[in-house]
């Protein structure tokens, strides 16, 4: 396992969700920029965000329908943190 991958250990929070999603890095913030990805049980993008940083995100998920979803975090160093399943319900 690599050792950034339990550097960073990576709320997502509340789950189910409904208006909003978020993710915090909690005590270790990360350096290096980063992307998230929102994926559907078949692998499709729904949105995706660059060039994030820092160490708290809310995301305004009301938009999207209700159901299960995947997301992914990719650092611009070429680093990616666990895929990450979470419900959101309306």
């Amino acid at each position: 396992i690599d050792e950034n991958l339990q550097f960073w250990k990576v709320n997502v929070f509340p789950l189910p969700a409904d208006q909003f999603l978020n993710v915090s890095f909690g005590v270790n913030s990360p350096k290096d920029k980063y992307s998230l990805f929102l994926r559907t049980c078949t692998g499709q993008v729904l949105f995706e965000i660059k060039d994030l940083s820092g160490s708290n995100l809310k995301l305004d998920i009301s938009k999207i329908p209700s159901g299960l979803y995947f997301m992914e975090l990719i650092f611009n160093s070429g680093v990616s943190l666990p895929i990450r399943k979470m419900v959101i319900q309306h």
